[in-house]
């Protein structure tokens, strides 16, 4: 677990699903961190269309899965960036491929974030007793900066 940064924060990354829990990370983030002059970064991992289909096809067909895929993505961070942090010019829009673990804490290094907010993700009932998810917990303990798990309403 990283400690605090030592001086303001002023690079926060906002690593959403684009579920419900997405909703939830971003109120929090606008709790936390209401100063507007504070850098935002929305970011989504964006699935492997061979895994949407459930073949290993390349080509064509993946490539154009991929650009649908990337759009709306693009197009619900768009609605979430409007709808929970206004027209803010400090909020930039990334789109990630890959391991999501990996990903999040790749953007965050990439971009100097001094707090990452995330949701967490329950893979059964015992998880998510525990109050973090599995996902999350391996992020918090290599990701660069601290950690906020914000917590699902309902496992």
């Amino acid at each position: 677990m990283q400690s605090p940064p030592d001086g303001p924060i002023q690079r926060v990354l906002l690593a959403v699903d684009l579920t419900s829990r997405s909703e939830l990370v971003l109120r929090a983030a606008r709790r936390v961190v209401p100063d507007p002059g504070v850098r935002l970064q929305l970011m989504h991992v964006v699935g492997d269309p061979a895994e949407a289909v459930n073949t290993d096809r390349e080509g064509a067909g993946t490539a154009a899965l991929q650009q649908e895929l990337d759009a709306r993505a693009r197009g619900q961070l768009e609605t979430l960036r409007h709808d929970f942090l206004g027209d803010r010019p400090e909020v930039e829009i990334v789109l990630r491929r890959g391991p999501i673990w990996g990903e999040i804490v790749a953007a965050a290094m990439a971009f100097r974030a001094d707090l990452t907010f995330m949701g967490a993700h329950y893979s059964d009932a015992v998880t998510a007793h525990r109050a973090v998810g599995d996902l999350a917990a391996k992020i918090a303990r290599i990701a660069p900066c601290p950690i906020v798990v914000v917590p699902s309403e309902e496992p």
